[in-house]
């Protein structure tokens, strides 16, 4: 196993380049078809640079209005820089951030609200233009990215994940979880958490990364002195627990944050199975802990020796649990030390609260006609049944006027409408058939752990609201 532990200095060296440095260096992309290729030369701005983080892309494209080819990416893309409008001629490849698709236009078009500039191509556009519904494009780099563009390509939240492994979420009853210990749980936005699992918000709300709770099939004992026994056991047999089954896929994350609980000295088993489960070679991984007085002991080491492969693994951030409830300045203020961009202050997306009985999630409500209107129901309960393993929805009892359509495929942790049905509905998980028969139009997001889902009953009471 081939380990790198990337220096400080290093590091902010890459994170540090101002845009105008990044405007010179934006790398040209190859748009491939089957009988070509066109260079794309992009626009400097966070649109653009998220849509790079995600190369190489194959993308299936349709003909729309005999004007343009459509095409779905993966992720949405990154607008807190980005122009809100444009007037595109041929050759203008755009996002349409209202229905999330990507723009290829062979014919001159209007100037249009919510239509994003990506770049322009270059070359013979009638490889385009002759081509019909369902064909195929390949999206590439023309030459290998400089580290200092993927770096700042790979800025968006969108790519960042913060997997945490807290008691309070695997013991057999949290309520009784020993308070005393690094275990102890807190009040947090009217729900009680596990001191790990508030550190792991602390650190999603500034970086807008996607929450993701490490689970085990078997719970732990409630008593914390006979859960440090049974991981002392574990660890001695070389034992790995079950990890509750996930739709977690690690290849659309760049940097991973770990968090725990130190007991003994390491991190628990469960963070060594989630380890060994999933392939964190290529990434930046950036630990964290609470812990009852005695420091993150050699947890940093031994996480960066369990990962196989090329991996950066950056300075950790542990903190006595006593702390953690005064411990936002501290973590703001290590995340700038290890050169991890805030989630942008001028982002138009506005945070809301999901309640499903007692649980608070916390989510963002786009910056769309369609959103805004919605949310002036806010607080809304919706009766939500649960459908295809995939989401939950229910009617509502307005009619919205701003309903533009929308798409037939999901994002895990959108918040939809859907007109056809007149319904809202949280999507949670991908499935083996993840078109939709209807259109459905996002309006925001879920940025909690989306586990809670997963064990939900049939149906559920939603409230959404504006945050306070």
């Amino acid at each position: 196993m081939k380990k790198t532990l990337c220096l400080l200095f290093a590091l902010l060296m890459v994170v540090g380049l101002s845009a105008s440095a990044l405007a010179r260096e934006l790398p040209k992309l190859l748009l491939s078809v089957e009988d070509g290729s066109l260079t794309l030369t992009l626009e400097d701005n966070s649109a653009a640079r998220s849509l790079l983080s995600q190369l190489p892309l194959t993308l299936t494209f349709e003909d729309y209005n005999g004007t343009e080819k459509i095409a779905y990416p993966p992720e949405g893309l990154d607008l807190s820089d980005a122009p809100e409008s444009c007037d595109p001629d041929a050759g203008t490849l755009a996002y349409y951030a209202p229905w999330g698709n990507l723009c290829i236009f062979y014919q001159d078009f209007r100037y249009s609200e919510g239509l994003v500039p990506l770049g322009k191509l270059e070359g013979d556009m009638e490889l385009l233009t002759a081509m019909g519904d369902g064909f195929t494009v390949t999206l590439t780099p023309e030459a290998e990215m400089t580290p200092e563009v993927a770096a700042q390509s790979q800025d968006s939240g969108e790519r960042v994940l913060i997997a945490y492994f807290s008691l309070g979420q695997n013991a057999d009853d949290a309520g009784d979880v020993d308070a005393t210990t690094s275990a102890s749980l807190l009040w947090n936005e009217n729900q009680m958490v596990g001191t790990t699992e508030y550190v792991a918000q602390l650190i999603q709300n500034d970086t807008g990364g996607q929450m993701h709770c490490i689970e085990t099939v078997h719970p732990y004992p409630t008593e914390f002195n006979a859960v440090v026994d049974q991981n002392h056991e574990e660890a001695a047999a070389g034992f790995l627990p079950e990890l509750v089954a996930s739709d977690l896929d690690m290849a659309q994350y760049d940097t991973v944050f770990l968090g725990y609980p130190v007991w003994a000295g390491n991190a628990p088993q469960a963070v060594y199975a989630f380890l060994s489960q999933y392939d964190l070679s290529g990434k930046t991984v950036i630990p964290f802990c609470t812990h009852d007085g005695y420091g993150a002991g050699g947890s940093y080491a031994g996480i960066a020796s369990a990962i196989e492969g090329e991996t950066a693994v950056l300075d950790g951030l542990a903190i006595e649990a006593t702390d953690v409830p005064e411990s936002e300045d501290a973590v703001l203020a290590w995340l700038r030390e290890i050169g991890v961009q805030a989630a942008s202050n001028d982002s138009t997306e506005t945070k809301i609260t999901i309640t499903i009985g007692d649980t608070v999630l916390n989510g963002l409500l786009y910056d769309t006609a369609l959103a805004q209107e919605i949310s002036r129901y806010f607080p809304l309960t919706i009766s939500a049944a649960g459908f295809g393993g995939r989401e939950y929805y229910g009617v509502v009892e307005f009619y919205p006027e701003n309903w533009e359509g929308g798409q037939t495929v999901f994002e895990n942790g959108e918040i939809t409408y859907c007109e056809a049905h007149h319904n809202m509905a949280i999507f949670y998980a991908q499935t083996d058939d993840p078109i939709l028969s209807v259109e459905v139009a996002p309006i925001g997001k879920v940025t909690s752990d989306l586990t809670v889902f997963d064990n939900l009953p049939e149906h559920v009471d939603i409230t959404f609201a504006m945050a306070e």
